[in-house]
């Protein structure tokens, strides 16, 4: 994953949106389609119950229009007119044009298996005595029938009608449900697939990123040491600390004849003998020991909880370990040898850092003017080293 280009994490970022809003664009039609068919569903199943009232209050209003009652002829032509027409909506099959009702089939299929025939008779019957006149023997005959029809036959079909559009409506949600979690899930692994395939990397890069870039700003290049700056800050966090070391010895190394070394060999075998003194220095530290290149040919090294006395025996002993090191394949003639100037940073020595530096510089500068491939220490009162043709 980590080796995936900008390029390719972009496409698969845009990938990744385009899923996501393909999935919310999709989640929103669904839901808007959800909201208009539970609102047809649940209006056909309204409808089919209010049958069963309508026909109830039909029979009812018959039978108080046979005792001569003209409120309930009103009543009973106007129910009389809402059950034919609600009638002939649930019964069409014609698609579009009628309402929306998932269990359809069914319910045509209750309407042709005889319930059909007895609404068509009740509403014959209900049309006669709407338009009847109560004593007449055909009126009392279609009463008859359509009380009859009304107690038993009828409601049961149009229960069993309205039981199978509100099933319909309940199946329809909850199929409407699954596909919403399906929806939910895709878009849940669209977002894992972001975060392992694209974050993840991106994260991964930009956390090496800034390492690096930390490195190059605190680390010398060629060496791996610190820099200048890193290192300064890294003995001044050394004296900061809470607890604190009473004294810091600092070593101030050069390498001898460096330039002369360039000019023969060349820069690149240079760069190879810094790279090994850099090595050297890293691998010979303790734990708490600070080592920077401060310069060209400049190293430095800081070792906290050590005299000037302890400084100078492990000076000593670094100065005889790289004269002993191997010369580089590139010029097997080359000896490299170091001058080492040390100081002391603390109470009765160097009070600050760059006083310490500069009194091992100065020591530094006298190991060279007395022959080089030496260790002086700093006294303590010094003046400014003169400057060397050729380190």
């Amino acid at each position: 994953m980590t080796g995936l280009s900008s390029r390719a994490l972009t496409y698969r970022y845009i990938v990744a949106l385009g899923l996501i809003a393909v999935c919310t664009v999709f989640s929103h039609l669904i839901l808007g389609r959800v909201l208009r068919e539970d609102d047809g569903s649940a209006a056909v199943a309204a409808m089919s119950t209010r049958q069963i009232v309508l026909s109830e209050r039909i029979a009812q209003m018959a039978d108080e229009y046979a005792d001569g009652s003209a409120q309930a002829h009103a009543v009973l032509h106007a129910s009389l007119v809402r059950f034919e027409k609600e009638y002939r909506i649930l019964s069409r099959d014609e698609g579009e044009s009628s309402f929306i009702a998932y269990g359809k089939p069914r319910a045509l299929a209750l309407y042709r298996d005889g319930l059909g025939q007895n609404i068509e008779r009740f509403i014959g019957l209900a049309q006669r005595i709407d338009g009847g006149v109560p004593g007449d023997p055909q009126f009392a005959e279609s009463l008859r029938a359509l009380r009859a029809l009304a107690r038993k036959r009828l409601p049961d079909g149009l229960e069993a009608v309205a039981s199978v559009h509100v099933r319909a409506g309940e199946v329809h949600l909850q199929r409407m449900e699954i596909l919403q979690h399906i929806i939910l899930g895709v878009v849940l692994l669209v977002l894992l697939f972001e975060a392992l395939g694209i974050f993840r990397p991106m994260i991964r890069r930009i956390v090496r990123y800034a390492r690096q870039l930390q490195d190059l700003a605190t680390r010398d290049v060629l060496t791996g040491l610190c820099n200048r700056r890193e290192f300064q800050a890294r003995v001044a966090a050394v004296r900061d600390a809470p607890v604190s070391t009473t004294e810091v010895a600092v070593l101030m190394l050069d390498v001898d004849h460096f330039k002369s070394i360039n000019d023969r060999y060349g820069h690149a075998v240079g760069d190879v003998v810094l790279t090994r003194l850099g090595a050297h220095l890293h691998g010979v530290l303790r734990s708490g020991d600070i080592a920077g290149r401060i310069g060209g040919e400049e190293f430095a090294l800081a070792l906290p909880a050590t005299t000037r006395d302890g400084a100078v025996k492990m000076a000593e002993r670094l100065r005889k370990e790289v004269a002993a090191m191997a010369a580089p394949d590139e010029a097997p003639d080359l000896r490299v040898t170091v001058s080492i100037g040390v100081a002391a940073l603390g109470p009765g020595a160097a009070p600050t850092l760059d006083e310490a530096l500069r009194r091992a510089d100065e020591a530094l500068y006298r190991a060279k003017r007395n022959g080089r491939n030496r260790v002086e220490s700093a006294e303590e009162t010094s003046s400014p080293a003169p400057a060397l043709a050729d380190g």
